[in-house]
């Protein structure tokens, strides 16, 4: 059986994505940035753990103890529990990689574990892809040639 030959307009599309994949491995971060974001997934972790959309006290114990009071971490004043002060969107944003890294590693440490930032990483490059192939997609509904389509997504 002959190999099918990919028409041109396809091949921009996969050289797209091949572009993209590509620049998100070479740029990929090796290391987790501390602050922020270890806040928010502290509260994705409380979520998958325990089903509650919280800081779990012991977090926000080393919060108040090292950083400067509601600087990441906010106390209710009714209930005395503590949350994220970035908001829930964000964490449930976290919960795809960090269920993945539950489910194949077993556990799902506290703060920035070493193989999160390849889950974290895989998920980034998975997103990019989905967002350039609908921006391909979208440019080529609006009757652009497949190269023009090719350049908007990549710039």
């Amino acid at each position: 059986m002959p190999l099918k030959i990919v028409a041109w307009r396809e091949r921009w599309f996969w050289g797209i994505l091949a572009f993209v994949a590509t620049m998100g491995v070479v740029f990929m971060p090796r290391e987790m940035y501390p602050g922020d974001p270890v806040t928010v997934r502290e509260e994705t972790r409380a979520i998958l753990l325990h089903g509650e959309l919280v800081v779990e006290p012991f977090v926000a114990k080393h919060y108040a103890e090292t950083q400067e009071k509601g600087q990441y971490v906010v106390e209710h004043p009714t209930n005395g529990r503590s949350y994220s002060k970035y908001g829930s969107m964000l964490a449930f944003a976290y919960i795809l990689p960090m269920a993945a890294e539950w489910f194949i590693e077993g556990d799902l440490p506290a703060f920035a574990s070493p193989r999160r930032v390849i889950y974290l990483n895989a998920f980034n490059i998975l997103m990019s892809l989905l967002i350039a192939a609908s921006l391909y997609r979208t440019a080529r509904r609006f009757d652009a040639a497949p190269w023009v389509a090719a350049v908007f997504v990549g710039l």
